[in-house]
């Protein structure tokens, strides 16, 4: 793992953007990732990242990260926060990463969750009744994205792997005081695991159990609850980009406490964030110029056959109303000039790495389209002719724009760009 320095250029991607909320956490999160002040850099807002990479052992690349601090509890600022993130990292996953309160006998104190589902339990409606009017809960349930469930799925924990990414952060597993060696034995975490949980969001810090436990009423799969998850979901949405919550527990919100339970907690978590960034993420291959230039030539050729085609349309449905055969002639023409200069544009594509497979697909989509022969003259005999023509032209374009949307949809889910 190695931190980089501010030089960075101030748009530059990464492949994940972690948030964590309160400093603790952000600070187990650098330990564990080894971030040193040589890798800080400040935002034109002002919010501080920290950057570096860390070692996929899925993928055998680095996946370069950036690292920051939300600052504020509530899922507002999450919302905000991750928002501006993606905006100028362009992430191909978030992590949010830090504590949470847990449900007494559904989790232990050190357990860490990883979100399959985030409940916000806040939204409500206030409905008119005869005796009156009541509130009507209506929680949000959001899955996390199909790609992250399978990953958290396959990811392999290792006890002495996770053992040692939590020494890195500083944590330390609390020893029961005198007297309270059976309740630690029962409620509190012996070792690091992480495991799949559903998390509820909302704007109330629980501190009574009683609440909790309402919450897990409306979700009756409800383990944790925390404040900026049901934000990060709404932004990453947006974005979208997948997106996963880990949580290590921190309290039952009721009277089992000691003041080692934070820190216990966010280095728990912080060692399977970086665990599962090694071991679980699969981000596939990394972004690269020749990636952009895949892009870029997608959207433009999607851009440019979409416009000769409504070109052409326009002028066919023209032509059936004032039978001018020099306007549907003069779009033919523009046609296979604009044709020319995709295909002189997609030439360097057949260069770069990419599988046989590939290159073959892709001539395959540049086919020579339909012509007229070079020296037939549109004579009045022929004029039906051409314009049965024009017609299995425009049918033959259609095909291309399909092909190209097949093959280049395939190569940026390749990519992660999709």
């Amino acid at each position: 793992m190695t931190g980089e320095g501010s030089a960075r250029a101030q748009d530059e991607t990464v492949d994940v953007v972690i948030l964590t909320v309160i400093p603790a956490e952000m600070e187990a999160a650098r330990r564990v990732l080894q971030l040193d002040e040589g890798s800080r850099e400040e935002d034109p807002d002002g919010t501080v990242y920290f950057r570096g990479t860390v070692r996929s052992e899925l993928v055998r690349r680095d996946y370069a990260i950036a690292l920051t601090c939300i600052g504020t509890a509530g899922n507002p600022s999450a919302a905000v926060v991750a928002a501006g993130a993606i905006s100028r990292h362009h992430p191909r996953a978030v992590l949010l990463m830090g504590i949470a309160a847990g449900i007494r006998d559904k989790v232990r104190i050190g357990e860490v969750v990883l979100s399959d589902r985030v409940v916000a339990y806040e939204p409500e409606a206030l409905a008119r009744w005869a005796d009156g009017t009541k509130e009507e809960h209506r929680p949000e349930v959001d899955r996390a994205p199909h790609t992250m469930i399978q990953d958290v799925m396959s990811y392999r924990t290792d006890p002495t792997r996770l053992r040692a990414a939590f020494e890195r952060a500083g944590g330390m597993i609390p020893a029961a005081a005198t007297g309270r060696e059976e309740e630690f034995r029962a409620h509190v975490a012996s070792a690091i695991t992480a495991r799949l949980g559903t998390i509820a969001s909302g704007e109330k810090l629980l501190r009574d159990p009683s609440k909790l436990l309402a919450v897990r009423e409306l979700h009756g799969q409800t383990e944790a609850g925390e404040m900026e998850a049901a934000g990060l979901v709404e932004a990453c949405q947006l974005g979208p980009v997948p997106w996963m919550v880990i949580r290590g527990i921190s309290d039952f919100g009721d009277e089992l406490k000691d003041d080692r339970f934070h820190s216990f907690a966010s280095c728990a978590a912080a060692a399977v964030l970086h665990d599962f960034i090694a071991y679980g993420l699969d981000l596939g291959t990394a972004s690269s110029p020749d990636a952009d230039a895949y892009v870029a030539w997608y959207k433009e050729a999607l851009r440019t056959i979409t416009d000769i085609i409504n070109d052409l349309s326009s002028v066919i449905e023209q032509d059936k109303k004032d039978r001018d055969l020099t306007m549907l002639h003069g779009a033919v023409n523009r046609l296979y000039r604009r044709e020319l200069e995709l295909q002189l544009a997609a030439a360097p594509l057949l260069t770069m790495e990419r599988s046989q497979a590939f290159v073959e697909r892709l001539k395959k989509t540049y086919e020579p389209l339909p012509s007229w022969p070079g020296t037939a003259a549109i004579t009045l005999d022929k004029v039906d002719e051409y314009r049965a023509f024009t017609q299995d032209l425009f049918a033959a374009l259609l095909q291309r724009r399909d092909d190209i949307k097949s093959l280049f949809d395939d190569v940026l889910r390749e990519l992660g760009r999709s």
